[in-house]
């Protein structure tokens, strides 16, 4: 397996075909998602070469593949399997998002990857656990900045689908090859233990970026000792969450590897994020100049503190 061209983002993951219900909708319906869908064609719009490792059933239709395509992302190295694509249930009751696996196709694993694979920038964005041991010790010999979506790590499922978090001794060993690690509040709290603080995050994961998001709310980035407070973007009216925060962690690492500044690059990814949750699946993302005029609206807001004592520097104090 050969690469033609050097790329400057690749993402690992499962493709999904999401099932969504919605209120008002007399029936569900499926929507192509996953961190490579929305991570790719977020960081696409931003101008970059990406490359797509991921795996899909025969279910998922040669459409679909063409639509990536067509959309700039280098589908060369997303393999057919035997077994159906992976797919969730994601369902919407008062003002909440529910999310049940129904199936998780086959894993990736070092097979998959070409040894001659050599991005600018590598996020894997599992989202069932598909990526395996020998896939992560063949990524973490790349040179060149990584990044990790804690959900891929910490989820478990139970037996009728549904999600719940879990953090090992063998999580935090994958996470120390990563630079940048992306989750939610929830996540990073099932990864370290509550209560959560920025000086246990700085101690525990290391000098990596640590990146928690926070909804609504917004993020906040820690690096080089200091926490970024990053409001979200305020005139956005919500109407599917998913896929912010695959756009929102592909956005950041791409603007980063360019050598934009931390707040810089959050402010792209929180504006590219701003865009997704507008539309319904992977239907609405801004151009450049778009997400940059945001950017530049949330970066105004950006707010640096220096990390010092423990107790004075806990998430709700910064957020």
């Amino acid at each position: 397996m050969g690469l033609s061209k050097s790329y400057d983002l690749a993402i690992v993951g499962h493709i999904t075909l999401d099932l969504i219900s919605r209120k008002g909708s007399r029936h569900p319906f499926f929507v192509i998602g996953g961190p490579p869908v929305y991570g790719g064609l977020a960081a696409r719009r931003l101008g970059a070469t990406v490359i797509l490792i991921s795996k899909v059933g025969p279910d998922f239709g040669d459409e679909r593949m063409l639509w990536l395509s067509r959309a700039g992302l280098d589908t060369s190295l997303i393999k057919l399997s035997k077994t159906p694509t992976t797919r969730f249930d994601i369902s919407y009751k008062d003002g909440n998002r529910y999310l049940r696996l129904l199936h998780r196709c086959s894993p990736i694993t070092s097979k998959d990857i070409p040894r001659n694979l050599k991005p600018k920038a590598l996020h894997v964005g599992a989202v069932a656990g598909e990526v395996s041991k020998s896939a992560f010790k063949l990524l973490k010999k790349l040179v060149c900045i990584k990044s990790i979506d804690l959900q891929g790590v910490l989820r478990a499922f139970t037996d009728n689908g549904y999600i719940t978090l879990r953090g090992s001794k063998l999580t935090e060993r994958v996470l120390s090859m990563f630079d940048v690690v992306c989750g939610s509040l929830e996540e990073h709290q099932a990864l370290l233990g509550p209560p959560l603080d920025l000086y246990s995050l700085l101690k525990r994961l290391g000098n990596r970026i640590v990146i928690i998001t926070v909804g609504s709310k917004g993020s906040f980035v820690k690096a080089e000792g200091y926490v970024y407070s990053i409001p979200a973007y305020e005139d956005v009216k919500i109407v599917d969450p998913t896929g912010a925060g695959d756009t929102y962690l592909a956005s950041f690492l791409y603007t980063y590897s360019l050598g934009e500044e931390v707040a810089w690059s959050a402010s792209i990814a929180t504006a590219a994020a701003s865009f997704v949750v507008e539309g319904v699946g992977p239907s609405c993302f801004g151009t450049l100049s778009m997400v940059e005029e945001r950017a530049r609206k949330i970066y105004e807001r950006v707010e640096r503190r220096k990390i010092t004592k423990p107790h004075e520097r806990s998430c709700e104090s910064l957020l």
